[in-house]
């Protein structure tokens, strides 16, 4: 995920313009929040993966005047102020089942049950449904190594696959 300041330039088709861009991009951005409340000129944090772009939050604009990028980044946003899947990471100690982790957001822990590898670890969730989940292991030692699975039709983990 990266993380991007835009400014709206168009709100019927949506269109954005990505700070430091001299032109708006030349498609209609996916939207986590309802565009009919956004106008031209304000602005918002967009989460750029690969070719997809989706507009997250709405940081400022004509009546709200929007932080500079420094004093986003320059300090600690609270949590009740970020999308659920941005907050703080959980730490948990140890012993956690990696089963029951079913709702978005990231933890760290050690001696993880239904995991490939039992060491200190961060374990980052992202729930679609109650049907289809996946999740992302990171080993957190000197050889980091990555893995990932899915929940899908409501009943099944797949195997962890390494990556």
């Amino acid at each position: 995920m990266t993380l991007k300041r835009a400014i709206v330039t168009s709100v019927g088709p949506l269109r954005i313009k990505i700070d430091g861009d001299t032109v708006p991009i030349p498609f209609t951005p996916k939207s986590g929040i309802d565009p009919a409340t956004l106008a031209v000129g304000d602005v918002v944090h967009a989460d750029q993966s690969g070719h997809r772009l989706v507009v997250l939050v709405r940081i400022g604009g004509h009546s709200h005047p929007a932080p500079s990028w420094s004093d986003i980044t320059g300090g600690d946003i609270p949590d009740d102020r970020l999308p659920g899947r941005l907050k703080a990471v959980n730490n948990l100690g140890s012993g956690n089942d990696a089963n029951t982790f079913t709702e978005t957001g990231f933890y760290t822990g050690y001696n993880w049950v239904n995991v490939p590898s039992s060491s200190i670890a961060a374990l980052e969730v992202i729930k679609y449904s109650d049907d289809w989940i996946l999740q992302r292991m990171t080993k957190i030692d000197i050889n980091v190594q990555m893995y990932k699975r899915v929940f899908h039709s409501g009943t099944t983990w797949s195997s962890w696959v390494e990556y």
